[in-house]
């Protein structure tokens, strides 16, 4: 078979009807770009956009998500392996303890990045940028972030980070006392 060709998979079904997909994705563009590269093979249709048995990340290359596809229309389920490895490390407990620095307890990883990136003073535009995420994933992250951490503006959110994240010599003072009126001006 040519190495452009689809993978040979020994199944009947897929030589009498097409696999049905639908695709889940709150971004039109990606559900386009994916749509497209379905219906570019042969076996495979898109029907419509809900519903899921499988769950990659965006990084998926084409060929992986072709060939995940195909997983999942044989009666197995998918679902991307760092992902898998994450889940079964918080359900073991065995979370390896540097993942939950002291001041940011039950953060992520992805809402810690962005709360470093938010406390060096980026908008959730230019956070999306570096991160390769959309302007929308950002903001919600960062509404999590704010309510994890009990704060309601992004100042709050950079000063916790800075006396979480920096050693301690180069935190900023805590105030000690009540705020004097001379102070609040």
């Amino acid at each position: 078979m040519p190495a452009s060709g689809p993978s040979p998979v020994k199944s009947s079904a897929r030589s009498s009807a097409p696999i049905s997909v639908f695709l889940l994705d709150d971004h039109e563009v990606v559900r386009r770009g994916v749509h497209d590269l379905l219906d570019a093979e042969p076996d495979l249709t898109v029907v419509g956009e809900a519903g899921a048995s499988g769950y990659v990340l965006k990084q998926i290359t084409g060929t992986d998500l072709v060939s995940a596809v195909r997983t999942v229309a044989s009666g197995q389920s998918m679902l991307d392996p760092g992902a898998t490895t994450r889940l079964m490390a918080r359900i073991r407990g065995d979370a390896p303890k540097q993942e939950q620095p002291p001041g940011l307890p039950g953060l992520t990883d992805r809402e810690r990045e962005i709360l470093i990136l938010v406390s060096e003073g980026l908008t959730n535009r230019e956070i999306g940028k570096q991160l390769f995420l959309a302007e929308k994933t950002i903001k919600n992250i960062v509404s999590r972030l704010f309510t994890k951490l009990g704060v309601e503006r992004r100042v709050q959110a950079a000063v916790i980070a800075s006396r979480a994240l920096l050693p301690p010599d180069r935190r900023p003072p805590t105030p000690t006392g009540p705020p004097n009126d001379a102070a609040r001006r």
